[in-house]
């Protein structure tokens, strides 16, 4: 999963990492529950917990792992066909080239464009962010 640049559901799973490219035969939403559960909790479960930390319920980034800072920027519901999952850790900028059109660009340098308004993903960015944050506070002992 850390290696992991972008997870795309087109008909099958198309895995961008580091390394190449990979496809997997399977729903989007079954993989994404399978990884979770690798790293010790369901998707509800961490859907639940993020509430929990933030409030928020809607269009939610996924987390996979708090210990390993695994963060995943979701597109769209993992139930629509043209859903794309960004992982935050290797993500360098986000750009907005127009209203419904963004470009991805990678630590690694690896660019993409994508069908998503600049907005959301930016949100989808500071929802990370505070979370993040809660959860340190959370887990850090007073004094």
């Amino acid at each position: 999963m850390q290696d992991f640049l972008i997870i795309e559901n087109t008909r099958q799973l198309k895995i961008t990492a580091l390394k190449g490219t990979k496809t997997v035969a399977r729903p989007m939403k079954d993989f994404i529950n399978e990884m979770m559960l690798m790293y010790g909790s369901s998707l509800k479960g961490r859907k639940d917990s993020f509430y929990h930390l933030t409030g928020c319920r809607y269009k939610i980034p996924l987390v996979f792992s708090n210990r390993c800072e695994i963060y995943f920027i979701i597109t769209r519901s993992l139930d629509q066909d043209d859903c794309v999952l960004i992982n935050y850790q290797k993500l360098a900028k986000i750009k907005r080239i127009n209203d419904e059109k963004t470009l991805i660009i990678f630590k690694n340098g690896y660019r993409r464009e994508l069908d998503v308004n600049y907005r959301i993903l930016k949100r989808q960015v500071h929802l990370i962010e505070i979370y993040r944050l809660h959860y340190d506070c959370f887990i850090l002992p007073d004094g």
